[in-house]
């Protein structure tokens, strides 16, 4: 039975950055994994069957690019680096965790519509690898100092007579960073990585997305290129624009400056990247970045010159959202059918839309959908591939589904599991679709008719395929390919008898489609350094330009009158686009000019310092050949445990202690714990640990808090008598938990608690009077639901629904009094309070006008089976109740609270810094609660009380990563009454809070 007070020692423990305290990335234990590790000279790296390539391509590349990294940055890891190896969700990524001397991977290749393509494996593990370098060497503190906390909890000064405190209404929690590094100097820094490395380089797409924003006037500011919490779009522009400032400063100061710039960050007293950039290049951020967006301004304007007065564009269709991608043509040629993140933050939220010629309306088919789509011959139905439910042990892979247009049913392929990008054949009875394992790609038909898959390429080392497209007479597949930084654009027959090269230069070609009498195929090009649309004759080879833009034109579609549409990248935002009768273009008209401050693709001089270059190699590279390492099987191994001190104000007084985790590689077996203590040794601690092998988790969570208060004097036989009472708070819990959905968890606990006191006082000499007064067993079932909509305000103004569910069987031992024991002694007399008791806590959150306007639900009941002692009763006031009023003010067994309420923007994009704090957003809000806590004997509803209140929601960035949400409530209730003799209501109550999320 845990009580109020002892539960806020977790909140402390939402801190980002540190990985054993924030939510796994991996959210499933996935006990089904055999993992096995290699051991290089400094590296470990750990991978699951199935992923053995990718492992070990891993360890070759780790180790070719330790040295020149290590060196540059003058840091040396002061452990052996652990790299895991994943490929058990259809998921492409790449995560340091720098603190921890880990980095996770996933093996499959990267296709984002944002991003150029690259070998994928040395791509990210270099990019990976120059982060763990690049901020080891920022470092302050040692690396098992994350950060020092420092915090403050204030109560009500109304409170029950059997407690100390009151409710919590002020509550803080604040860390001083021991790494201060901007997300566009660190990202930046781990694209650029080193040159002659050329894993990561200038592409198209970044020189694209840099381009448009600067010659259309929207470049993130330097302060918000510090943070991140952004759209995919803003996210990608801080990648792109940290990416090239570095360039411009490797460019103006020389490669020196970056290091130079890396170790003054590292100084004690650093708290933003202005002072390292004025000690090192001898200006600050805002001059730095004048100075580099008026080099862009130069080279941009030029370079589009003549493009600018030949435009080609098309006619846009539609372009609600930021991702209007992957159109296609109906049979019939009068609809197209193409994905849209129409009201969605990121660019993988995307829905299924078809577009009417006819109507020129959009109609939303499915949600969900992340891929390319195809028409059945017959128009009644479309083909796409989305990720399904997790499977028994928590992995997520695509699918097929094919829709039925006129039932409106959505039917799953039976054996389509990690298949994607389909295109239906013209004969209706077949699918070619890419297959993905392991890091690699292959073209695969799937057989309606038996559910069958049949593979065309045999790849083993890493070649990616892209998007197959059947010809009309379904004898050939048209499809792009890639192992290094562009694609190619290759044909296959439909029986994999023969492969024909078609484009294959240095420069990138994507999203190939036949014409409908298969004499052309229509194709995505950067030849001129911009992405355009260009046709092929198949026989002759001629290529011909067919639109002439200053962004990019992507994915063409054509119907059989050859109208294209296609997907075009302006202001920001990807836009299905119509080009109704493609005509040849004069290269002339095309030319986007070279310029001499162009400093993206320029070569750079090696730096002064001494660094191995032996490593770099100019991008020259075999990954088909790699040491055969010894592999034997995964052994624990555990991180260092890791200190964050803090400094905690607590009822008056301060407390000194420490936060401290640690878990294996794996995060099998995790230990997180802390402690503090003040001047009159009152202590809190808490120890937690998970065992996460298999399914479901276990746990066990201690907890110990102590307390000392002393009483005025008393007159005992006319003389004074000093009592100092002390209480000590002893709770075990032990149990499971189980992730049962993407959006549901269960948990199941016993929990055991202690409550003790003790009086010392002199009266004839030192006495020391100890007892128990609460001894209590618990069997606690919960269960939560969690389904808030993914988007860039959604801390601040949720959207969504989210239910928690308690169950609790107490079995309660509470002091009554004492009484006199066979032995002589005073005892402890008990009375005994075993019921069961469930408690409701829903929240349904609506999002208006493109959800800046935000209402929400909240209903919170609780019932109690049968009468028991006040101590354990619901209370309904306070932070988390009825605000109007003090949180022990109202109590009963029985509990009913709504509350609605309002939430709108003030400041949606405040983006500015005040020292080392970026203002991101402010929002207020109105509320309303109405609800009362009861016995046995239920209130008319004219009883119940009500409150009033505002709110004010402010999101905070410090030292560029950590997230800090301010709150501040004011509250009045409506209601006076008496209750245990204190009077209440008709006055204004406030609450205020730092944390890393808001209380809600």
């Amino acid at each position: 039975m845990k009580k109020s007070l002892l539960t806020l020692l977790l909140i402390w423990f939402i801190l980002p950055g540190n990985s054993a305290l924030k939510a796994q990335l991996v959210e499933y234990n996935h006990p089904e994994l055999d993992w096995l590790t290699i051991e290089t000279e400094h590296f470990f790296v750990h991978y699951h069957k199935g992923a053995e390539r990718t492992a070990r391509l891993t360890a070759k590349i780790a180790e070719d690019v330790h040295n020149a990294l290590s060196e540059f940055y003058d840091y040396v890891p002061d452990t052996k680096i652990h790299w895991i190896i994943r490929d058990h969700d259809d998921y492409s990524n790449g995560i340091t965790y720098f603190q921890d001397n880990k980095i996770e991977i996933w093996a499959t290749a990267m296709d984002f519509e944002l991003r150029g393509t690259h070998n994928w494996l040395r791509n990210v593990i270099t990019h990976e690898y120059t982060h763990m370098i690049h901020i080891g060497a920022a470092r302050k503190f040692p690396r098992q100092l994350p950060a020092i906390y420092f915090q403050l909890i204030d109560y009500e000064k109304e409170k029950r007579p059997d407690v100390l405190y009151g409710y919590p209404n002020k509550i803080i929690s604040y860390p001083i960073s021991g790494t201060i590094v901007p997300n566009w100097f660190a990202e930046g820094v781990a694209q650029f990585q080193l040159p002659g490395l050329n894993y990561e380089n200038w592409d198209t797409h970044r020189d694209m997305i840099l381009r448009t924003a600067t010659l259309q006037d929207y470049l993130l500011t330097m302060d918000a290129m510090g943070v991140f919490g952004k759209t995919s779009i803003g996210g990608e522009m801080l990648y792109n624009q940290g990416y090239s400032m570095v360039q411009y400063i490797a460019d103006e100061y020389g490669l020196d400056a970056l290091q130079d710039i890396t170790h003054k960050l590292s100084a004690v007293h650093r708290m933003t990247i202005d002072g390292a950039l004025k000690s090192a290049i001898k200006i600050g951020e805002n001059q730095l970045y004048r100075n580099w967006k008026t080099r862009l301004d130069t080279i941009y304007t030029a370079r589009v010159y003549e493009i600018s007065r030949n435009l080609v564009e098309g006619d846009i269709l539609y372009e609600q959202g930021f991702a209007s991608l992957y159109p296609v043509w109906s049979p019939g040629g009068q609809e197209v059918a193409f994905l849209s993140n129409k009201g969605m933050s990121y660019l993988s939220m995307t829905s299924l839309y078809t577009y009417s010629f006819e109507t020129q309306k959009t109609k939303r088919i499915k949600g969900g959908v992340s891929s390319s789509c195809s028409w059945s011959p017959d128009g009644k139905q479309l083909i796409y591939n989305k990720k399904h439910k997790a499977n028994r042990y928590g992995s997520y892979y695509q699918y097929l589904f094919a829709y039925d247009l006129e039932r409106k049913t959505e039917k799953r392929l039976k054996n389509s599991a990690r298949l994607h990008s389909p295109d239906w054949s013209p004969t209706g009875d077949k699918i070619v679709c890419v297959a993905n394992r392991d890091g690699t790609s292959n073209l695969v038909i799937y057989d309606l008719k038996s559910d069958s898959v049949t593979y065309l390429t045999h790849n083993t080392q890493g070649e990616a395929i892209y998007y197959p497209r059947w010809s009309a007479n379904g004898k050939v597949i048209v499809f792009s390919t890639s192992a290094a930084n562009t694609r190619d654009i290759h044909l296959i027959s439909a029986d994999g008898s023969a492969h024909k090269i078609l484009i294959a230069d240095e420069f990138d070609s994507r999203n190939p489609v036949f014409s409908q009498d298969g004499n052309y195929i229509y194709f995505s090009y950067d030849k001129t350094g911009i992405y355009n649309i260009y046709s092929m004759h198949l026989r002759s080879g001629k290529m011909q330009q067919l639109t002439n833009v200053i962004g990019g034109a992507f994915m063409p579609t054509v119907n059989s009158r050859g109208q294209i549409a296609f997907s075009k990248f302006s202001n920001g935002k990807y836009k299905l686009c119509y080009l109704k009768t493609p005509a040849p273009i004069d290269p002339k008209l095309t030319q986007y000019f070279e310029s001499i401050h162009d400093f993206h693709r320029k070569p750079l001089a090696k730096p002064d310092s001494a660094i191995d270059v032996s490593q770099i190699k100019n991008g020259v590279y075999d990954d088909t050949h790699y040491p055969e390492y010894e592999t034997t099987p995964y052994k624990n191994i555990y991180a260092k445990m890791m200190f964050l001190p803090r400094v905690m104000r607590d009822y008056g007084s301060t407390k000194i202690g420490t936060y401290l985790y640690s878990s294996d590689i794996l995060d099998r077996y995790s230990v997180l714990g802390g402690f503090g203590v003040n001047k009159d040794l009152d202590y809190d601690i808490f120890a937690l640990f998970q065992y996460r092998k298999f399914t479901p988790t276990f746990f066990i969570e201690l907890y110990n808090m102590t307390r000392h208060n002393d009483s005025p004097d008393t007159l005992t036989n006319g003389k004074p008598i000093h009592v100092e009472y002390g209480y000590n708070l002893i709770e075990a819990d032990v149990g499971a938990e189980y992730k049962a959905t993407k959006n549901q968890h269960i948990r199941l606990a016993f929990i055991y608690s202690l409550y003790r006191g003790n009086q010392e006082f002199e009266y004839k000499g030192p006495n020391k009077f100890s007892y128990s007064y609460l001894r209590g067993k618990d069997i606690s079932l919960t269960w939560t639901y969690d389904n808030l909509l993914p988007y860039i305000h959604s801390e601040i103004n949720p959207v969504g629904r989210k239910i928690r569910v308690d169950y609790d069987y107490e079995m309660n031992k509470f002091i009554k009094g004492f009484k006199v024991s066979s032995f002589g002694t005073f005892v402890e007399d008990y009375d005994k309070y075993y019921y069961s008791k469930i408690d409701v806590d829903w929240h349904e959150y609506w999002g208006f006008f493109s959800n800046n306007l935000g209402l929400h639900f909240r209903l919170k009941a609780g019932a109690i089976e049968k009468p028991v002692n006040s101590f354990f009763n619901f209370f309904a006031g306070g932070l988390d109740g009825m605000r109007g009023y003090p949180y022990y003010s109202i109590e009963g067994r029985f509990l009913t609270i709504g509350s609605v309420g309002m939430r709108f923007p003030v400041w949606r994009s405040m983006d500015f810094n005040l020292l080392h704090v970026y203002f991101d957003k402010l929002y207020a809000g109105v509320f309303y609660d109405y609800g009362e806590a009861f016995g046995s004997h239920k209130p008319k509803l004219s009883q119940f009380r009500q409150d009033i209140g505002v709110e004010l929601r402010l999101d905070t960035f410090s030292f560029y990563f950590y997230p800090a949400k301010l709150f501040f409530n004011a509250a009045y209730g409506f209601n006076q009454f008496t209750h245990e003799g204190q009077i209440y209501g008709k006055e204004w109550r406030y609450y205020f809070g730092i944390l890393f999320s808001y209380w809600d």
